[in-house]
């Protein structure tokens, strides 16, 4: 008996070490330079795309193992990803495009699932942490990879824009994408334990900052400073120093607003450059309109209430772009809604929606409940969690990654969200 426990045992070590490194291999995979063509271009299979498709339902393969294998209990998390699922592959059964979305639809399948099996296989918080570091190394690679290439070999880069100011990530996967990335990884990156090189550490850290510069993303700055004040917020919740920090808080908030208006009225040296670099010589009606976000927003809200199908099931999860420009209807070629929400009722329909926003809500339980997660999971782990969780949702405002075809925002929020449903377990064994 002991012996078919021992092989059991090191059968599921094997599967998870196994899963760890697929699951690194899809962060790479759907997150980096590999090979890029025209955005606007309608997919077809190559190389990458088969790679996607078969390594995602490898994925999902070692994830139904990993659940299987294991006594997993359902939470809410797990019961909505299902449902979400379930929706987006209904969204394929009316859409124009039903093709391209069955194969983006086996990315997330598989992707959800294993990420799924992967934190449900996590016996305690160790094995969490571990997962949200290999996240984090992945990622750091990969950005560092993308930048070398960018700013070393342009020549590899296959799509240029010469009729804009440069903004690293621009042909390779996108700046507003890098940037993102590079923020999230720089709030991840600080830990409480002592490192042996604290220096490489800070190392990446200005890099991560060097990213979001270069990209002259202002979602992404945006994102970098309500990141700051969250950790800042969350970092110490005794009574005592909360009304210092709002106090703080404020008069920082107040600072900067001045500030700015007293830069903008008189014209010190430097000031111009500094607002040349956040407009990308945009002019005034192109930033009041969002960069154009509004015009697309106006559109796609026509386009979901054009009948009962497009409204209840979408026009088909991650072909947004191909839907938004198929009429020519706009000035410019969009490549989705610039808003989560509007990009998940645009693809997948009201069906699809519900889910999502219920997922949503479900991951501000980091925010609301943080004192009691803390001490469930761990003071650091929860204000890793609480930082990210409220990086994505203020940069879903303007941008669609957690709606889209499968990307590391996506996988580092679910991993997020499905450790939410560990909460029991863990408060159990400690």
């Amino acid at each position: 008996m002991n012996t078919i426990v021992s092989n059991r045992i090191n059968t599921l070590d094997k599967l998870s070490r196994l899963s760890v490194v697929i699951w690194a291999c899809m962060l790479v995979l759907f997150g980096t330079y590999i090979r890029s063509r025209p955005g606007d271009m309608i997919p077809e299979t190559d190389w990458l795309i088969i790679a996607q498709i078969s390594i995602s339902i490898f994925g999902g393969i070692l994830g139904i193992l990993l659940m299987l294998r294991q006594c997993m209990n359902i939470r809410l998390g797990a019961k909505v990803l299902f449902a979400y699922l379930v929706t987006t592959a209904f969204s394929a059964v009316f859409s124009p495009y039903s093709k391209i979305v069955i194969g983006y639809w086996f990315l997330l399948f598989g992707t959800s699932l294993l990420t799924l099996g992967i934190v449900q296989r996590a016996k305690t918080l160790k094995d969490l942490e571990r997962i949200e570091k290999i996240w984090l190394i992945t990622i750091s690679l990969s950005l560092l990879k993308d930048t070398f290439i960018a700013l070393f070999f342009p020549e590899l880069i296959e799509i240029q824009v010469n009729d804009e100011p440069f903004r690293l990530g621009i042909g390779l996967t996108h700046a507003n994408e890098m940037s993102i990335l590079a923020s999230v990884a720089f709030w991840i990156s600080f830990k409480k334990d002592k490192l042996k090189y604290p220096i490489i550490l800070w190392v990446f850290r200005l890099f991560f900052i060097l990213i979001i510069m270069l990209s002259r993303s202002r979602v992404s700055l945006t994102c970098l400073l309500i990141g700051g004040v969250i950790w800042f917020w969350f970092q110490d919740t005794s009574q005592s120093k909360q009304g210092l920090k709002r106090i703080v808080i404020f008069c920082t908030l107040f600072s900067i607003i001045i500030t700015g208006i007293l830069i903008s009225s008189i014209e010190l040296p430097g000031v111009n450059s500094l607002l040349n670099y956040l407009n990308r010589g945009q002019d005034v009606n192109t930033i009041m309109s969002l960069t154009g976000r509004t015009e697309i927003w106006s559109f796609a809200i026509n386009k979901i209430f054009n009948g009962p199908i497009s409204f209840l099931g979408g026009h088909g999860y991650g072909v947004t772009k191909l839907v938004l420009n198929d009429e020519g209807i706009l000035p410019f070629y969009a490549y989705h809604c610039h808003n989560a929400f509007l990009e998940t009722f645009f693809g997948v329909g009201l069906l699809g929606f519900i889910p999502f926003v219920v997922l949503l809500f479900y991951s501000t339980s980091w925010l609301h409940n943080f004192k009691k997660l803390s001490r469930v999971y761990s003071s650091e782990f929860a204000l890793h969690a609480v930082t990210i969780v409220s990086i994505v949702l203020t940069n879903s405002i303007t941008e669609s990654y957690i709606s889209m075809k499968v990307n590391p925002i996506i996988v580092i929020y679910l991993f997020y969200i499905l450790a939410l449903d560990r909460k029991q377990s863990l408060n159990n064994l400690s």
